[in-house]
């Protein structure tokens, strides 16, 4: 009998035991399993703010006045423009003739950006460049300047290929897309 309740102690404290490690285990996976959740909505709300789409049309504005101005361009005469029911904030690009940037927009929100340069030459395909640099940078706050490079680049590339125009969806999801217009002009377009 003495040797039954010795048992019954011994199964009795390895269940509690259990039970305790158990209660410890779970009460860790729970504060592991909120720390990822908090982590992950940081992460999505970082992404998401990151982009020109989730921006106000001030703030877009200012960003590519300010990353323009980083780059040597010069940037006024902010006016309107409806076009086709569609409602562009157009902004002229001082050093390059005839060229401006449009940022077209429902309500506040900002859906494209554009830049239409009128006609490039050998004498400003470095101010072009820039042009087109700065508002690579202004779509996306997590892309700097070695990586707008390497988009426009990559978009030259496949514009010598195909002659007329050339697009690519990048990994932040915005499709950047390049036009060589009859004038030796060229539409820059990001969505």
């Amino acid at each position: 009998m003495k040797k039954l309740k010795k048992t019954n102690i011994y199964i009795f404290s390895f269940i509690i035991i259990l039970v305790i490690l158990i209660a410890l285990i779970v009460k860790e996976l729970w504060k592991l399993n909120e720390n990822y959740a908090k982590t992950q909505i940081n992460i999505k709300k970082e992404l998401r703010i990151k982009n020109f789409k989730n921006e106000l049309l001030e703030d877009v504005m200012n960003r590519l006045k300010t990353v323009g101005y980083e780059h040597g361009l010069k940037l006024e005469d902010i006016s309107l423009v409806k076009y086709d029911n569609k409602t562009y904030l157009k902004i002229s690009i001082q050093d390059l003739e005839s060229s401006n940037y449009l940022i077209h927009y429902e309500s506040m929100n900002v859906t494209t950006l554009h830049a239409n340069i009128w006609k490039v030459t050998e004498n400003n395909i470095e101010k072009v460049s820039k042009a087109i640099i700065s508002l690579i940078m202004t779509s996306d706050k997590n892309i700097q300047e070695v990586e707008a490079i390497q988009i426009y680049s990559e978009l030259l590339t496949s514009l010598n290929k195909n002659k007329e125009t050339a697009q690519l969806k990048f990994k932040n999801g915005l499709v950047y897309s390049i036009e060589a217009s009859e004038n030796e002009g060229i539409v820059f377009m990001v969505k």
